[in-house]
């Protein structure tokens, strides 16, 4: 049996390249699909026509193909070709809603970060929790600002309620009332009104980061309560108290003493703001100093990669039924 995985970046996630951390959880991932198929046999965006089943993002076969020649593309491989077909959604909906909504049933097995997000699935899908590598750099313990950092970009979304509304509604405030106190980075705040907080691109998120004492994280999807990523993991490895909003339920995982969950209203409210700037000292280290621990407790959680590759194997059974 072959697989083909098709990835719409230019790059390849399963390529080695020390530089992108980024790209760990996948190369966890390829080892455990290597133990249980033959290496020869899996491809990453090519031989689509050997392949028996075909692995996409988000439903796109090639970053070269618009939606119409991805959809046509898929429609030969699965009705001409006779290819089987594993749908990995991979942005919500608030990024990507027609991918929930059409052509759906194409697909022989669909992996979701939460099944509740899809419009009437009328094909098997599974359930997985965003793969994650908690191998983490290591961080700087001192020389700390007593600031806020994020990490995001200024977008629109006609999927209500999401998390690019709640970002600008609380980057308004922020810099009303604490732009000196935070810094932003990503793409979309250049010439707007936020600019004296903005600070750019960040080459590298988790050394910039290790700067700060907190760092705000506001999902893009907050309406499911299973959506969680990256963002909130990549804050805790640079050593950051985290203040995270987001649709997911992290009690099971992670308690307050370490992240800060705020409710939507206090993101706005001076006095939960001033609370995290006269935060003492003490309190700031003891947070900090349970993070460590906290990695090495999730190593073996849901988000571990090895979990991910397993609901791929799971997928690529059903394929077979």
């Amino acid at each position: 049996m072959k697989l083909v995985f098709c990835f719409p970046d230019k790059a390849d996630p399963f390529e080695y390249h020390p530089e992108h951390s980024g790209r760990e959880p996948y190369q966890v991932c390829l080892r455990k699909l290597h133990e249980i198929y033959n290496p020869l046999d899996i491809y990453v965006n090519h031989s689509h026509i050997r392949a028996d089943i075909i692995l996409t993002i988000d439903g796109n076969l090639s970053h070269k193909l618009g939606s119409l020649l991805n959809y046509l593309a898929l429609f030969i491989l699965k009705k001409i070709f006779n290819k089987r077909l594993i749908l990995i959604l991979w942005e919500p909906p608030c990024i990507s809603p027609d991918t929930y909504r059409k052509n759906l049933k194409k697909y022989d097995v669909i992996l979701t970060l939460d099944n509740s997000l899809l419009y009437n699935p009328s094909v098997p899908a599974l359930e997985y929790h965003w793969p994650q590598y908690f191998h983490h750099r290591g961080y700087c313990e001192e020389q700390r600002s007593r600031r806020v950092v994020s990490f995001f970009g200024n977008k629109k979304s006609k999927c209500r309620p999401n998390g690019y509304d709640l970002r600008f509604d609380t980057m308004t405030f922020l810099q009303a009332e604490y732009s000196e106190h935070f810094d932003l980075y990503g793409p979309g705040w250049e010439g707007s009104i936020f600019e004296s907080m903005w600070h750019g691109f960040a080459a590298d998120q988790h050394d910039v980061a290790q700067g700060y004492d907190f760092a705000l994280v506001i999902e893009n999807e907050i309406r499911s309560d299973k959506y969680i990523t990256e963002k909130l993991f990549n804050a805790l490895q640079a050593g950051c108290i985290v203040i995270y909003y987001g649709g997911g339920k992290l009690e099971s995982y992670i308690n307050d003493e370490v992240v800060i969950f705020p409710e939507r209203a206090e993101l706005t409210d001076k006095s939960f703001w001033d609370g995290i700037f006269q935060m003492s000292e003490v309190e700031v280290m003891q947070r900090r100093g349970k993070i460590r621990n906290l990695l090495r407790s999730l190593e073996d959680s849901d988000f571990n990669p090895v979990n991910f590759a397993d609901k791929i194997i799971r997928a690529i059974e059903l394929c077979h039924r």
